[in-house]
């Protein structure tokens, strides 16, 4: 079931009219609304679009992997909504993920390009290790 805040894979073509251009939507989003068979989101390039469910696929992970450096292997998104990248793994301290070792992520989605954090949800399960196909 898709439901608002999921992160999706879009891939569909538009034509406002009969025999004007095509625009092609194509890429990672995030869903802000689904009802009555349409859903309606952002592409990670900050474009909305809207389309029919079908047209967009349920993302497995959690963060879009192919924005993040490939030298992260966690992500984590603090209670403050602001996503970290970590070389090791944190655990929570207090309201934020930490690593004894290494209390300073590697890699921020800071307030201002938050809708790349496509975390949705309590922050608290947020964690995911980088999936095995995108290590290099």
């Amino acid at each position: 079931m898709i439901k608002k805040g999921d992160q999706v894979k879009v891939d569909f073509i538009h034509q406002l009219e009969k025999n004007g251009p095509e625009i092609h939507f194509y890429g990672e989003g995030i869903l802000d609304r689904v009802e009555d068979g349409r859903v309606y989101g952002r592409l990670d390039d900050g474009q909305p679009f809207t389309c029919m469910v079908g047209d967009v696929v349920k993302s497995v992970s959690k963060y879009n992997w192919s924005l993040i450096p490939e030298h992260v292997q966690f992500m984590a998104t603090d209670e403050d909504g602001i996503a970290c990248g970590w070389l090791v793994e944190p655990k929570i301290l207090g309201d934020a993920w930490r690593h004894q070792a290494h209390f300073s992520a590697y890699f921020y989605i800071n307030r201002r390009n938050n809708y790349l954090n496509h975390f949705r949800g309590d922050w608290r399960e947020s964690l995911e290790q980088r999936p095995k196909e995108q290590n290099q």
